[in-house]
């Protein structure tokens, strides 16, 4: 998605609708200043500082709306640069959707899923189940 932006090929609106269609939970706005910075080269994708695996864990696991500007656009630079941050974070929404909307019913197919291609601790706790 990267290439994307920086060839020009999607808009910040198409890109953030295309991610949203991936699992992206976040709103519109870091995802505008994400593309701008590429655009201009003022921002690098995903080089030096890398958040800890705590801290993105946190953000995850935080309810939808309440990370302050900087955290989402953290999360979303990792997002899009790491495939096992975008499947977990994939994987955490959907599971924390099974858990509020009582569809327990459906944890085995999400067990099963994630089985197939999760980073190693979303496995260790589906193990756990």
């Amino acid at each position: 998605m990267i290439e994307r932006v920086t060839d020009g090929v999607a808009s910040p609106t198409d890109l953030f609708h295309e991610i949203r269609e991936r699992g992206y939970q976040g709103s519109g706005l870091p995802v505008r200043r994400y593309a701008a910075g590429l655009r201009t080269g003022t921002l690098e994708p995903a080089r030096g500082a890398i958040p800890s695996p705590p801290k993105i864990t946190t953000w995850i696991m935080r309810p939808r709306g309440t990370l302050k500007l900087r955290e989402e656009e953290q999360l979303l630079s990792m997002w899009l640069t790491c495939p096992d941050v975008a499947r977990a974070c994939d994987l955490a929404w959907t599971f924390h959707d099974l858990l509020q909307q009582w569809r327990g019913h459906q944890l085995l197919t999400w067990i099963r899923e994630a089985e197939r291609d999760a980073p190693a601790p979303i496995l260790s706790f589906t193990q756990d189940l």
